[in-house]
């Protein structure tokens, strides 16, 4: 019976002594499982950032040689045009010029004659008006640019832009209380505004909400953009009409390109805002979405100088805005 114990005792260290390092081998072999998979979830981790920010810079980089290949094919059509509408636009200057002299040439009273050469006049004045938009477009035409502070420029045209967005569209201005100047000319940003303008009210038959902003911006030269580095200025007009489809907002920018009836519309507004940015060195960006709107960006260089810029706010102390 003694026997029979020892030896019963003696398998029970045994079976113990097995158990014991099995465990420690389970526990090991537990510990090195989980110390893999956390090492893996790390590892994706790590996989799933780099491959967010390949995503991320592939997108902005073929983004970048899309504004590229545009502005390739707009500097070919605008040297086109260019040339047209300077030998169109020295042709007109002598006819303008030939129908002056006939004015003072017809006999007094003859009221039919005065009023067919007074139509010849308007109808060459409308040319030289859209040769002018033409060479705008080609970058042509001589600039005068100088240091503008665009929340002024803004205010002072606040009449125009009134009776321009019409009765129905309902226009605000929301500028920082410090913008910084930009360096463009003073008139042709007016035009170009109130092209901007014109053209979110026909985006908005019905009525609706247009904002004019600023704000300053930073390319830096790592950065893949199509803008050389520097600071800019970017002057928004912003809109909740119709919108524009992806084949539309491909198109909108060509010279004579409209959605706008016959009569309605020349399709070189755009043009000439395109041409202004990239002839002070800058550039219109538009974001548009059918039936959710369009905002048009005319990014500017910066002036070097900075006036301050002294507002009543109406919105909170970082902004100052104003109904026109």
């Amino acid at each position: 019976m003694a026997a029979l114990l020892n030896r019963w005792y003696a398998n029970l260290i045994s079976f113990g002594a097995v158990a014991g390092v099995a465990s420690l081998m389970l526990l090991l072999m537990s510990w090195m499982a989980l110390r893999g998979v956390k090492s893996t979830a790390m590892a994706m981790t790590r996989l799933t950032a780099t491959m967010n920010e390949l995503q991320r810079e592939t997108a902005q980089r073929e983004a970048a040689e899309q504004r590229v290949r545009q502005a390739q094919k707009m500097e070919a059509v605008g040297q086109l045009t260019g040339g047209i509408a300077h030998d169109f636009n020295n042709l007109l200057t002598v006819i303008l010029a030939s129908l002056s002299l006939l004015r003072k040439r017809v006999p007094a009273g003859d009221e039919r004659a005065l009023r067919l050469v007074d139509n010849a006049v308007q109808g060459a004045e409308r040319g030289a008006s859209l040769t002018q938009r033409l060479l705008a477009f080609s970058r042509g035409q001589a600039l005068k640019p100088g240091v503008v502070d665009i929340p002024e420029l803004v205010r002072g045209m606040a009449d125009l832009l009134r009776s321009s967005s019409g009765p129905v569209v309902q226009v605000e201005t929301r500028f920082p209380l410090a913008l910084a100047p930009a360096y463009v000319d003073a008139n042709q940003l007016e035009l170009a505004l109130l092209n901007l303008v014109v053209n979110a009210r026909d985006a908005m038959p019905e009525g609706g909400q247009l904002t004019i902003s600023g704000r300053e911006e930073q390319v830096s030269v790592r950065q893949v953009s199509d803008l050389p580095p520097g600071d800019y200025v970017v002057l928004s007009v912003i809109d909740n009409g119709e919108g524009m489809d992806e084949a539309t907002l491909a198109r909108c920018l060509d010279p004579f390109f409209t959605t706008k009836g016959v009569g309605k519309g020349t399709g070189l507004g755009l043009s000439m805002v395109y041409g202004l940015a990239a002839q002070t060195g800058g550039r219109l960006v538009l974001h548009s979405h059918k039936a959710e709107g369009t905002t048009a960006e005319l990014w500017l260089p910066r002036a070097e100088a900075r006036p301050a810029i002294v507002l009543q706010p109406d919105g909170g102390p970082s902004e100052a805005r104003a109904a026109l």
